[in-house]
């Protein structure tokens, strides 16, 4: 309830309108959150390229970014809306797991194995799987916020 009013407070001061579109979408606890997501953003994309470019230690130190951008975004879940929160936290997974599969990748092409799971049809499924999650998460919950969880449970108990 306290956040609510928080919320309302915000919006409604005049003096900060112009920086609203930085910060409207999180909860007034993390309205320096941003920043956090740029350092983030700037480290998997820029200062990750200076390190050991093609490497294997260059995929370990992104995939540790990752882990620990996904615990920051589990941790305080930012967002006013629980649904943002619930996709972010699915997206986040999804880049771990992107780094993950990219480290085991490199690690059979470098073993040389020609066979296994990381070679195989099944692992470009995964990747695929990986690669949807979040839309299909956020179409989910899209599709619970027009239907309502009674509507969508009574469809899933039919089947």
């Amino acid at each position: 309830m306290r956040e609510l009013v928080k919320i309302k407070k915000r919006d409604e001061d005049e003096s900060i309108s112009s920086l609203e579109f930085f910060f409207e979408e999180y909860e007034p606890r993390c309205y320096l959150f941003p920043v956090f997501e740029l350092a983030r953003r700037i480290f998997l994309t820029s200062i990750l390229a200076v390190f050991y470019p093609g490497s294997m230690q260059q995929i370990a130190i992104g995939m540790l970014g990752a882990l620990l951008s996904m615990a920051v975004y589990l941790y305080y879940e930012a967002y006013i809306d629980d649904h943002d929160d619930c996709v972010a936290a699915v997206a986040q997974w999804q880049v771990t797991f992107t780094y993950f599969a990219s480290f085991t990748a490199f690690a059979a092409a470098e073993a040389d194995q020609k066979q296994g799971f990381f070679s195989t049809t099944g692992f470009g499924v995964f990747l695929l799987l990986v690669l949807f999650s979040s839309f299909l998460t956020a179409v989910y919950l899209i599709l619970l916020d027009i239907f309502g969880r009674e509507a969508l449970a009574r469809y899933s108990s039919i089947s």
